[in-house]
């Protein structure tokens, strides 16, 4: 315990608070794409400062930041004649496999992953337990979560999963979590040769957030999904965006 009073706005949890202002920061930077001014980037310079001084929600804060990085490049550069590579496409599979391993080496006792558990507050610890206790099967597991809202009405120990990764393959299973990868896979492509540059953009750093944060997979945290299924099937209607 560090003994810093973090306050939840009104929200389940400090970290909830954080993720919403994440996903409404994402969505205005998007909406703001070819528009974005010294008033957008100081609004949401103070959307983050906020999240990291009332909630003390660093994980939120600092997406924040990097989207509002990234989203500057996109509005000063040009990206038309860039090819997406290799590495944007599969982040997915690459954010899935740093977990894993993390995960691993922390319970072989790796100093370096004891360290950076520390630093994460626990969640690489997690990762090892939930793989010690569920196994990875074809179609997934009844995962039990025990948050720390419930954990201290209970007093049971919080039994938490914060890693995006391990929860999807051990609630939803191989096929599940195959599917996804391979889907993200397409939905970055077609997103690049679109050229909607900050749909990549967002997603990209909510599959980042994922690593510290399981909340990525639900459209209330993650409204991009939304924008994944019309540009993997439907149509695209500028009327949306203006």
């Amino acid at each position: 315990m560090t003994g810093t009073i973090r306050s939840s706005m009104g929200f389940s949890h400090p970290n909830v608070f954080g993720a919403f202002i994440l996903s409404i920061s994402a969505e205005y930077l998007y909406l703001r794409e070819k528009k974005l001014n010294i008033f957008d980037i100081t609004l949401i310079g103070v959307l983050s400062f906020l999240v990291g001084y009332y909630a003390d929600s660093r994980t939120p804060q600092l997406s924040i930041i990097l989207i509002l990085i990234i989203s500057i490049i996109i509005k000063n550069i040009n990206l038309d004649k860039i090819k997406i590579g290799k590495i944007i496409p599969n982040m997915f599979f690459i954010c899935a496999i740093l977990s894993f391993i993390s995960g691993s080496l922390y319970a072989n006792g790796n100093s370096l992953m004891i360290k950076l558990n520390e630093m994460f507050t626990g969640r690489i610890n997690f990762i090892a337990k939930f793989f010690e206790k569920y196994p990875i099967n074809l179609f997934g597991n009844k995962i039990e979560i025990i948050g720390t809202k419930l954990s201290s009405e209970t007093g049971v120990k919080p039994w938490i999963l914060d890693n995006a990764y391990a929860l999807i393959l051990l609630r939803y299973g191989i096929i599940a979590f195959t599917m996804m990868g391979i889907y993200l896979n397409i939905f970055f492509k077609k997103a690049w040769k679109n050229k909607e540059y900050m749909i990549v953009a967002c997603m990209l750093v909510f599959l980042i957030f994922g690593l510290l944060e399981s909340g990525i997979i639900k459209i209330a945290y993650n409204i991009f999904w939304l924008y994944f299924a019309e540009l993997l099937y439907g149509e695209r209607k500028e009327e949306w965006t203006t």
